[in-house]
Formats: structure tokens, sequence, C-alpha cells
């Protein structure tokens, strides 16, 4: 790869969300269900906390579907993330980033100071943006 390549990056993730993100929720939030009912709780009280994170489950389910962010660009050092409503954000990657085969955890420091961490799944990217994506990880974090 040239360093001309190494030095930019123009991905856009689908608007439809993660389906292993949202199979992945479901497993963890069946895994806290299935705990709770062979902990030996009182049954009105594992069905009050079965409840709550059926809530929780249906709440996460339906905000994976509508992922917060849209777009992700790397130029030099600086990378820019753009939100579905077109809100950007501007900061410096940190070398707390995780690169692995269906995940990927993007850590910033933003410019205002704060720290935002952006999942991306391996289906929310096509094939060649997410190797391109986990490339740039190598070179520039050395993750």
């Amino acid at each position: 790869m040239r360093s001309s390549e190494k030095a930019f990056l123009n991905l856009s993730l689908v608007p439809s969300g993660s389906r292993l993100e949202q199979w992945f929720l479901l497993s963890c939030h069946g895994a806290g269900i299935t705990a709770l009912w062979l902990s030996g709780l009182p049954v009105w009280l594992a069905v009050a906390a079965t409840l709550g994170l059926g809530a929780t489950m249906l709440m996460s389910w339906r905000l994976s579907s509508h992922p917060g962010l849209s777009q992700i660009l790397y130029r030099q050092e600086t990378w820019t993330l753009v939100g579905p409503k077109r809100q950007v954000w501007k900061g410096r990657l940190l070398p707390s980033t995780r690169a692995g085969r269906w995940v990927t955890l993007l850590h910033f420091r933003l410019d205002n100071g704060r720290f935002m961490a952006i999942p991306v799944w391996r289906d929310s990217l096509c094939h060649e943006d997410y190797r391109h994506l986990q490339v740039v990880l190598r070179w520039v974090v050395k993750v």
C-alpha cells in the first residue's frame, strides 16, 4: 500500500444498522434472563427483573437499527465522524482502539475534549471497506 493510500479513508456505514450487533445484544440479554432464572432468586423478583431486561432488549434492538454514525473520514491524522443528521465531530484516534474479526472498536478524543467510542461491526461496511479500515488502523495505531 502506497503512503498516499494510507493517508485517506472514506467509509459510509449501512444506514439500516448491523444484524450482528442486534443478534449479539439479543444473545447477551438472553444469557442475562437465563442467569436470573437459574440464580435461585424469589420468583417475583425474577419475573420483575425479566420484564426489565425484556424492555431493555427491545430498546437496544430498536436503537441498533438506527446507527449513530453514517460516515467515517480519515485524512492525514485527522478523523472526521459524520452522524445521520449531518452532525460532524473531529478528533484524534486513541491507542486503545481495537480491531477484531467481527467488530472494531474505535476510540476517539474529540476536539472538545470528550471521549467517543464507536463500534464498527463487520456487516455495517462492505467487505473491502472493513478490510481497508483494518489496514489503515494497523498503519496508524499499530493495532
